[in-house]
This record gives structure tokens, C-alpha cells and sequence, in this order.
């Protein structure tokens, strides 16, 4: 299995789920001579739980080049440990196509991630440099889970359509068409179930992550009702922090809570 889709789907029905555990280890509780190894203790507890893990770059950038290097070890440990589960660099990189030609060999042949969340701020054009990895998966930015994402994403635009829409909405329909290598998925927060059921309503068979579950709030039912089948959940602090408790047993409680209720509704 090389691919992020093979890898995807047979973690999911091996361990019949569609959890993603977001590796989001904060420095105000984990210090960073303690990451790597609390991170050892999260994939131990919860490899057999998950379809995916998400690795955000920003909690390892946030360090330097021994941040990278902490990273860099956390991926050969995933690679080594749990190597059907693909993992996700989450840095929702986004420039033109000359700078994201250089994101791209850093996410995929550099750190050797299955699958990448990417800005398709600067259009098809400063996407293509993702995916032309076949073999990867590339999810689009599309609904992002913040409060304040309505500033840009909910406004009406035009763009070659009988009538105006929403951003968010525009990015879903030309996902369909920039998905010649059908690779691409979308992220959508969530936080906004409404948003996320109109997004489905438009790409039926992408698979979508969905952040947001879980410490800022997305109702899991009304999440899991718009395409159970579709849906990667990710979750990270409700997880990896229960109840500030890090223990192996409290992180793999909380991992066993959310599959069995993600399961509950699918």
C-alpha cells in the first residue's frame, strides 16, 4: 500500500473508523524536550482507533530546526510503529506556483507525508504543484472551523455561474473540476454542519476532514448525518489533552470515547 486513498481505507476498516488524532502538542502543557516521547504515547495508545493521524506543522515550526528535527522523528516513529496509517501535514500551505512547486517536494518528498491541507487562495494554477502527486492526498481549504471565517469565505462572489455564491461554495465547485487525479478532498469545520451539508451536497464523493470536533464545539450527530461514509473527523485536544490528564490510559479513554460515539451514528 503506497497510496494515501489504500492507506486510508484500509485503516478505516480495520479499525472501523473514521478518527483522525491531530498531533497538536501545545507548549504551554508539553514542553519540548518531553514531545516526542508524549507523542510515542498518544500513537500507543491509539493506533489501533484511528484512520489517520494530522501532524500541524505550526506546533513543530514554533521551535526551529530542532522543532523540525522532533517532527521528522515523529513521522519515521508513525512510519515504523503503525505503517498502514497515513499521516497528514497540516499547513494548509497556499502561494503561487513557483513557492508551492517548493511546498510540495517539502511536504511529500522532504517529510514524506501521505496527504497535505493546502490554500487555494492563489487558484488552480498554484494547486497543480500538489497534485500532480497522484499518489497523495490533498485536501482544500473550503470552510475553516473559526468564528471569523465569514469575513471571507461566506461572502457572494461571481465566477462564471448563472448566479452568485458563497466562497466557500465556489472553492467546492471547482475542487470538482481541478480533481483530474481524484485526489483532492476539501476541509470543512465542524463547527458549521449547515455549510459542511451544502459542501457534500456539492462533491457527493470527496472525502472531507473535518476539524472542530470536539474543544471549539462541532456537534458530532449533526456532523456525522451529512456523509458518514465520507467524513474524516479529526480531533486533537479533546484527545490528547483529557482533562489536562496525559496519561496513556486517559489519552486512549478519550481516543475509545469519540470513535465509539463517531460509530453511534455512522
Amino acid at each position: 500500500m503506497n497510496s494515501f486513498t489504500e492507506k486510508l481505507n484500509f485503516s478505516s476498516k480495520k479499525n472501523s473508523s473514521i478518527l483522525c488524532v491531530g498531533l497538536d502538542i501545545h507548549p504551554e502543557v508539553t514542553p519540548e524536550n518531553q514531545i516526542i516521547n508524549f507523542a510515542k504515547k498518544i500513537i500507543e495508545s491509539t493506533h489501533d482507533l484511528v484512520c489517520a493521524y494530522k501532524i500541524n506543522l505550526s506546533f513543530f515550526e514554533i521551535y526551529g530546526s530542532s522543532g523540525i528535527k522532533t517532527m521528522e522523528q515523529l513521522i519515521s516513529y508513525i512510519k515504523n510503529t503503525a505503517p498502514n496509517i497515513p499521516i497528514i501535514g497540516d499547513g494548509k500551505r497556499g502561494d503561487i506556483a513557483s513557492s508551492n512547486e517548493m511546498y510540495s517536494k517539502a511536504i511529500f518528498e522532504t517529510w514524506k507525508f501521505d496527504a497535505a491541507t493546502i490554500n487555494a487562495f492563489g487558484g488552480e494554477d498554484s494547486i497543480k504543484p500538489f497534485t500532480k502527486y497522484q499518489e497523495k492526498g490533498i485536501f482544500i481549504w473550503c470552510k475553516s472551523s473559526n468564528p471569523s471565517s465569514k469575513d471571507f469565505q461566506d461572502l457572494n462572489v461571481v465566477s462564471g455561474i448563472e448566479k452568485p455564491q458563497q466562497f466557500y461554495k465556489t472553492i467546492a465547485h471547482k475542487s470538482i473540476k481541478w480533481n483530474i487525479n481524484n485526489n483532492l478532498g476539501l476541509v470543512v469545520g465542524g463547527t458549521y454542519h449547515n455549510h459542511l451539508k451544502e459542501i457534500v451536497e456539492i462533491c457527493p464523493n470527496m472525502k472531507i476532514l473535518v476539524p472542530g470536533i470536539g474543544k471549539q464545539g462541532g456537534d458530532l450527530k449533526q456532523t456525522i448525518s451529512t456523509s458518514p461514509e465520507n467524513l474524516i473527523i479529526s480531533s486533537s485536544r479533546s484527545i490528547i489533552y483529557p482533562e489536562n490528564d496525559k496519561s496513556n490510559y486517559n489519552i486512549r479513554k478519550a481516543a475509545e470515547k469519540i470513535n465509539s460515539e463517531i460509530n453511534s451514528f455512522r
